[in-house]
């Protein structure tokens, strides 16, 4: 597992509780209704947007990018996020939080999930996404990230269960408020259990009209699985994809990948978009994960041209 990203999410749910709100973000013009919706993974330009978060939205703009989905809050407040991506022209429709900070009643980062509602509705997202089951230990003081695998390996078919009905708990107050929940995966759920993936039982406990799913095209394929096969067996499930494309490792079955721009890598793009198109997914946010063979933004730039020709 990707463990900056991890620290990040925790970093930026504390922060949080900064946020004021405003009213709903209006859409802006995108792909038509035959299309998916193609935005970016501010996560790709994390370095960046920690360095100077108003000059790289505007380069993501400036790419061609008109959707965009938070990682996390940079330690700003909804109002100033807000501000800044209206001024470069740019919708941001979804939005990470991690369970440990939408999960009432637990001392961790934030244990209140109407202030977490309460900051999505000021960004105008139709999407908050959880990007990680629980795990033991995680977010609290000691716990050492070179111990997530391990902490990953000690998850039982229980502790999925129990998650996706935690998500579906989750999903019925975010649901009230207008925002759709999702679950967003990593390569660690498809570990089995008597043949059976974590990620399956999630899939079986959730409810969909509580929980839907955002696919990370990338992890699943470094997980061993099809990600079109997926798609398609579980139609409707799926609204939102991380656009990840990784080099091919043969034999691969560690927590790590070396991800690489669209285009370049190991992930059959035209299967994955035509099932895509096929199962009701709504949009789709490019993601590249470091270490960068190049500057971030020309990665970003990379993908963004393959994708102009493809039939997304």
């Amino acid at each position: 597992m990707e463990m900056s990203r991890r620290l990040f999410l925790q970093q930026s749910a504390a922060a949080m509780l900064a946020g004021s709100v405003i009213s709903t973000h209006a859409l802006a013009a995108g792909a038509s209704a035959s299309q998916l919706k193609i935005g970016i993974q501010l996560y790709t330009v994390n370095a960046e947007m920690t360095q100077d978060l108003d000059g790289t939205l505007r380069k993501i703009a400036a790419i061609g990018y008109k959707y965009v989905e938070l990682p996390g809050t940079y330690g700003r407040s909804a109002r100033a996020l807000r501000k800044s991506l209206d001024a470069a022209g740019l919708v941001c429709e979804s939005g990470m939080f991690p369970l440990q900070a939408l999960e009432p009643n637990t001392p961790t980062l934030i244990d209140n999930l109407a202030q977490c509602i309460e900051f999505a509705q000021a960004i105008g997202w139709k999407y908050l996404v959880v990007p990680n089951v629980r795990i033991p230990g995680f977010g609290k003081p000691g716990f050492e990230l070179s111990k997530l695998r391990e902490a990953f390996d000690s998850l039982t078919l229980d502790d999925f269960k129990r998650d996706g009905e935690l998500l579906n708990r989750i999903g019925e107050q975010t649901r009230k408020a207008g925002i759709q929940l999702a679950y967003h995966n990593h390569n660690a759920e498809f570990k089995k259990f008597n043949g059976v993936p974590g990620y399956d039982e999630l899939l079986r406990v959730t409810d969909p009209k509580l929980v839907a799913m955002e696919m990370d095209v990338g992890w699943v394929k470094a997980a061993g699985q099809d990600p079109a096969g997926y798609l398609t067996r579980y139609p409707g499930r799926f609204q939102l994809l991380h656009i990840k494309d990784l080099k091919p490792v043969a034999g691969n079955t560690s927590m790590e990948m070396t991800s690489v721009e669209i285009g370049q890598g190991a992930v059959d793009w035209p299967s994955v978009f035509k099932a895509a198109k096929a199962t009701g997914v709504k949009a789709g946010y490019v993601e590249q994960e470091p270490p960068f063979v190049r500057p971030a933004l020309e990665s970003a730039r990379i993908s963004y041209k393959y994708l102009q020709t493809l039939d997304t």
